[in-house]
């Protein structure tokens, strides 16, 4: 997936999109991706934050 989008954003070298990625966000594409898919929200979970009162 990573050569992909790094073919899509014009890098013609993975390594080069992959040192870019880290800088930006601090991880890989891949340990990104992983962390991406352990925060999913699961069926049947409540995707709503509480917030205290009188914030608005």
């Amino acid at each position: 997936m990573a050569k992909e989008i790094s073919y899509l954003l014009g890098y013609n070298e993975l390594s080069a999109f992959t040192r870019t990625f880290k800088r930006w966000t601090g991880q890989t594409p891949a340990a990104y991706h992983r962390n991406f898919i352990d925060c999913e929200i699961k069926p049947g979970t409540s995707t709503q934050k509480k917030v205290p009162k009188g914030t608005f």
